[in-house]
């Protein structure tokens, strides 16, 4: 949800390789530096360009690299999950490679989508990078519809447990509370 999530994500695991926007790919001189770290072009509403970089991205999966794809496919600036596209799932099928799902949870984020450049968060900035078991193509005939559906059940369920378990922590201080003002 941040300009930050990439680098955040790159400089917790690793080296990844992802498709980098076309208007910033077509900077010439961008382009040797994005090109020399292994980034795709990414693609544009023409199904030719989402094609094309489907197919450099299962390439570079299929060469080893770790490629880096968000499923909502933007930068969405509501705190909800915006719904998957098949992209990243795609890119999975068709390089048979495992998705290892994360999951991004910030508090006070900054430089989200709908935050001004200068506007400093209202707290400290944290992101906690959670981690989810693997899911295979195969376990799913190769369907990228479905992986994407397994996939996306898999983050709104890790997110209703926390909701839930939020909601449980304040009804139990709630209760403390009354129970220890009915003591006085």
């Amino acid at each position: 949800r941040t300009l930050t999530d990439v680098t955040s994500i790159m400089a917790t695991f690793g080296p990844m390789t992802a498709a980098v926007k076309p208007e910033i790919y077509r900077m010439w001189w961008l382009r040797p530096l994005i090109e020399t770290a292994g980034f795709v072009p990414g693609a544009t509403a023409d199904p030719f360009d989402l094609g094309k970089m489907v197919d450099a991205a299962a390439d570079a999966a299929r060469g080893g690299s770790r490629f880096l794809l968000f499923p909502e496919g933007t930068r969405g600036s509501s705190d909800g999950l915006l719904p998957f596209g098949r992209t990243a799932f795609e890119v999975a099928c068709r390089a048979n490679v495992p998705i290892a799902p994360l999951l991004l949870r910030w508090e006070h984020p900054w430089l989200a989508k709908d935050c001004k450049l200068f506007a400093m968060p209202t707290g400290r900035t944290r992101l906690r990078i959670e981690v989810l078991p693997p899911v295979f193509p195969e376990d799913f005939r190769a369907s990228s519809r479905a992986l994407r559906d397994v996939v996306q059940s898999s983050f709104r369920a890790h997110l209703m447990v926390d909701s839930a378990s939020v909601l449980e922590e304040v009804h139990a201080g709630i209760n403390r509370e009354s129970a220890q003002a009915a003591h006085r």
